[in-house]
């Protein structure tokens, strides 16, 4: 290691989860309905991508949907998905997620937001996404992440849309989701292995998906939208190893000017214990082999 090497204190998530979010097997996606492009497109993607895992919705109203069987519920399914994509409102979204803890799921992704973000009640409603996560040991993205997309393993678990490509070797982790967009669609020849939004990070946070590409061998450079380190020790301790691993690790952290700082104000208050401003941030970084 180098002078300035640190040691990963925190709790992470499992290797075993975060390959089940990252490269699932089989995958459940529920609240999704034929009557939304929304909420029809995450299953109309699989076919899109050539996966080749087992696929399934979940909604009670439907035997059927986009060419895959639908189920009233995860305990009526015949297999237990490795992942699950949770595209219910925030009151249901908890009951969904224990649910999913209680069959065995191992990885979720909660595109909805109203959590952290938006007061104590949906501060309460976040806590509980974190018991159910740590009670059960499940990754889960989110809330208010759109989610995984792994061009090179042909699989997603995400709710909006995205194009086809040939994948590369660069993975992308970004807490905003309009900014993922814009820099997976920015024509720069960049060829994409993977791209992640990780949301508010209740539970699976940027160190941990850092953790992740550093030992998978199909990623070669990893960049990132960072608005604020949620935890510090730990996603320093990956750049170290990541550095290591000869992998670059190029991160884009907004808050120069008065309109990014009012937006970072926000993100604070979703994500505790973080370094947000570009000061904290420049001495937390001043030690690491980083490109900003």
């Amino acid at each position: 290691m180098f002078p300035h090497s640190r040691s990963a204190k925190s709790t992470p998530v499992s290797q075993s989860a975060l390959s089940a979010l990252f490269r699932p097997n089989s995958v459940a996606v529920i609240g999704t309905s034929p009557d939304s492009d929304v909420r029809r497109t995450p299953l109309e993607h699989y076919k899109r991508l050539g996966y080749t895992g087992k696929v399934a919705a979940v909604n009670p109203k439907y035997e059927e949907i986009a060419g895959f069987p639908c189920y009233p519920s995860l305990k009526r399914m015949p297999f237990v998905p490795d992942a699950i994509l949770i595209l219910r409102n925030r009151g249901a979204v908890v009951a969904a997620l224990e649910e999913a803890a209680e069959v065995g799921v191992k990885a979720a992704v909660i595109p909805e937001m109203g959590f952290a973000e938006a007061g104590a009640e949906g501060a309460a409603a976040q806590a509980r996404i974190v018991d159910v996560a740590q009670r059960s040991g499940m990754a889960v993205l989110g809330p208010n992440a759109i989610g995984v997309i792994n061009w090179a393993d042909r699989v997603h678990v995400n709710m909006g849309a995205f194009e086809l490509c040939r994948p590369g070797h660069v993975a992308l982790i970004s807490q905003g989701g309009g900014t993922r967009l814009a820099l997976l669609g920015a024509s720069r020849g960049v060829r994409w292995s993977h791209g992640i939004t990780c949301g508010n990070e209740a539970v699976t946070g940027s160190a941990d998906i850092l953790r992740y590409f550093v030992d998978d061998p199909n990623v070669r450079v990893i960049c990132g939208f960072i608005e604020a380190v949620r935890d510090p020790e730990r996603f320093f301790f990956e750049c170290d190893r990541a550095h290591a691993a000869g992998k670059p690790v190029i991160l884009l952290k907004p808050g120069r000017t008065e309109a990014s700082n009012s937006l970072l104000l926000r993100i604070r208050a979703r994500l505790p214990h973080h370094i947000g401003s570009i000061a904290s941030f420049s001495r937390s970084t001043a030690s690491c082999r980083l490109i900003r």
